[in-house]
């Protein structure tokens, strides 16, 4: 769709206009999953973003974060929980 929007257009500035503001309309959704914990969907979403932002590498070191931190978390309760 955003493809098609963008095609539509004859203007290149309005054409990169309405691209970096689907870009951040992306990272905007991405954020709101990561909030919600949804970070399956969170992913999805900032893996649509641009490869090289910077932005990009953040949020994807932010989900890789708790996601790790979650996954310990949860191997610390299985240790104890067998531990006890």
């Amino acid at each position: 769709m955003i493809t098609t929007i963008i095609l539509c257009l004859k203007n290149s500035s309005i054409q990169n206009t309405i691209k970096i503001f689907f870009i951040k309309i992306l990272k905007l959704q991405a954020a709101i999953k990561y909030g919600a914990d949804e970070l399956a969907d969170a992913k999805s979403l900032v893996d649509k973003c641009p490869q090289n932002d910077p932005d990009t590498e953040i949020n994807r070191a932010c989900l890789l974060f708790k996601v790790c931190s979650e996954n310990h978390i949860l191997d610390e309760l299985f240790n104890v929980e067998f531990a006890g």
